[in-house]
C-alpha cells in the first residue's frame, strides 16, 4: 500500500532566505574581460559568483555546433531576491546584465560611474543560462498508520505504520549540487 504525504510549503512572505531562487549562465563579456579571477560577492538579499572556464569550454562549443566565441567564457552564478518576483523562463542578456550591476563585482558592471577603470563592462554573448527555484516544503504527516494489519490482539491499534524518511529533505543548491 502505498500513501502519498501532503506537503506545506511557507508562505512566500516567510521564506527569507537568498537561495530561495537563483540564475547560473555561461556568459561573455565586452570588453573581454580575461583578467577576472573567481570573484564573488555577498549582500543581505543576494550573493554572485563568477568563475572563468577553461577554453577547452569554447573548444567543445564550436565542436558541436555554437558559433564560435571570442574571447574567455565565465559561469555566473547569482541569487534573486524575492521581491523581484519569479526569474522569467528564458532571461535575457539585459536581464542578466541588471543582475551582475546590482549584485556583481564593480568590475563588470555596464556603469561607468561604478566602474571607472574599465569603463563599462557588459555582456556580449549568452551561451547557457539556466534558474533555479528551490520550492522546498515540508510534510504535514510524516507518521502514520494505514490499513489493517490482521492483528487480532485485543487493544493492538490496526494498520500498518508509515514514517516519512530520506535525503529528500536535503537541499541542493545548483553550485554546491553539481559535480
Amino acid at each position: 500500500m502505498f500513501a502519498i504525504a501532503s506537503l506545506t510549503a511557507p508562505p512566500r512572505s516567510e521564506q527569507v532566505t537568498n537561495l530561495a531562487q537563483m540564475i547560473l549562465a555561461d556568459v561573455t563579456f565586452d570588453p573581454p574581460a580575461e583578467d577576472i579571477p573567481f570573484s564573488g560577492t555577498l549582500s543581505s538579499n543576494s550573493f554572485f559568483l563568477c568563475a572563468h572556464l577553461p577554453f577547452t569550454f569554447n573548444e567543445y562549443l564550436v565542436a558541436n555546433g555554437h558559433p564560435n566565441l571570442s574571447g574567455q567564457l565565465y559561469r555566473i552564478g547569482c541569487g534573486v531576491p524575492l521581491e523581484d518576483g519569479d526569474i522569467p523562463f528564458s532571461p535575457s542578456k539585459e536581464y542578466l546584465q541588471n543582475l551582475i550591476d546590482r549584485f556583481g563585482p564593480h568590475r563588470l558592471s555596464s556603469d561607468p560611474s561604478v566602474n571607472p577603470k574599465y569603463g563599462s563592462t557588459r555582456i556580449k554573448d549568452v551561451v547557457w543560462v539556466t534558474r533555479f527555484r528551490n520550492r522546498s516544503a515540508i510534510a504535514d504527516t510524516p507518521f502514520t498508520r494505514l490499513g489493517s494489519t490482521g492483528s487480532s490482539q485485543p487493544g493492538e491499534p490496526e494498520g500498518g505504520v508509515i514514517l516519512l524518511i530520506g535525503d529528500a529533505a536535503h537541499i541542493h543548491s545548483p553550485p554546491v549540487g553539481r559535480v
